[in-house]
């Protein structure tokens, strides 16, 4: 069902829920999928804007079931959901570094990515907020921003977010990163890191999307490029509005004795795995370009909260068990 219908279920169920706590060590956030496992579902593609309201699901089930574990699939998603949990204790050091992010000053500080100008037109017809810009399919609208010392310093947390609607979309939809807010980094070594996306499923609505980027021990950030992108499809185009790059202080996100037990969102977020050994991903429980860093990660949060599963193939020599 959509994420307004899960909300609604969930509310409904809290009573109920509630009444049985003494008998119930967790709860699986079994609402989204076929399997309920968190993915493969019609109404939460594999984007930035799903994860927005994967995030509300998780909040609603811990407000649901106080003193609980509620258990997520994919390590990667808690690692997000982490951010949007904390982002209100952290502190802004800049609240929006993009110039013109609701296009009130037409398409000022904006300029043609890919395609022509004529792809790309600021309107008043449909906006979050009194103008939005229009992306004809097969184009982006682009801006490069330089960051001070202050802003791109190491360990700093880089918010991206907008808000996106999709107008005549394709049969098949573009690809995740090309219909998104697409940010390349420069740091100061002159290294960079490509295509940090905050990415838009296409639903037809107005969405909201967004991603996080902690900048690395040891680097500094002197530049982004940010691109509004709707490409690599030949119909249909795409409003954005609101976009912002707002830049944090350094935060930590690991749970530890001091916050494990405080009831909040992220020290009530656990781990299943449903495919325990039957891959080298686990069946897509571990991101496949992150399999390791995502293991560590989880060695360290199942510290502190509940982790559980089951298996779902054999998998030798993995899955052999020497009796």
């Amino acid at each position: 069902p959509p994420p307004d219908r899960i909300l609604a279920h969930i509310s409904t169920l809290g009573t109920i829920l509630q009444s049985w706590t003494h008998a119930i060590v967790a709860v699986q956030t079994g609402f989204i999928g076929p399997w309920g496992e968190g993915h493969a579902s019609t109404h939460f593609r594999t984007c930035s804007a799903a994860e927005v309201s994967k995030g509300q699901i998780v909040a609603a089930l811990v407000d649901a079931v106080p003193d609980r574990q509620i258990q997520i699939r994919n390590p990667s998603l808690k690692q997000v959901l982490s951010y949007q949990f904390e982002e209100p204790d952290m502190t802004f050091i800049t609240e929006n570094i993009i110039s013109n992010g609701g296009f009130e000053d037409n398409d000022e500080g904006w300029g043609v990515g890919f395609g022509s100008s004529n792809g790309i037109e600021v309107i008043n017809t449909d906006a979050i907020i009194g103008n939005s810009i229009k992306i004809n399919a097969g184009n982006s609208a682009q801006q490069s921003i330089s960051l001070s010392q202050e802003q791109g310093a190491q360990q700093n947390i880089i918010k991206i977010s907008g808000h996106s609607k999709l107008y005549d979309a394709p049969a098949v939809l573009p690809a995740e990163n090309d219909y998104s807010i697409y940010v390349d980094v420069t740091f100061t070594d002159n290294t960079n890191m490509w295509g940090v996306t905050a990415s838009f499923c296409g639903s037809g609505d107005w969405e909201a999307a967004s991603t996080y980027l902690q900048v690395p021990e040891g680097k500094t950030i002197s530049s982004v490029s940010v691109h509004l992108m709707y490409i690599n499809t030949d119909s249909g185009y795409a409003l954005f509005d609101d976009v912002s790059i707002t830049v944090f202080a350094p935060y930590s996100m690991e749970i530890s004795s001091d916050n494990a037990f405080d009831g909040s969102n992220i020290s009530s977020t656990g781990h299943h795995n449903d495919c325990f050994l039957a891959s080298d991903t686990d069946y897509g429980t571990y991101s496949s370009n992150n399999v390791e860093a995502e293991k560590s990660y989880l060695e360290n949060d199942t510290k502190y909260t509940s982790i559980g599963g089951e298996t779902c193939a054999l998998n030798s020599p993995r899955s052999d068990c020497k009796l």
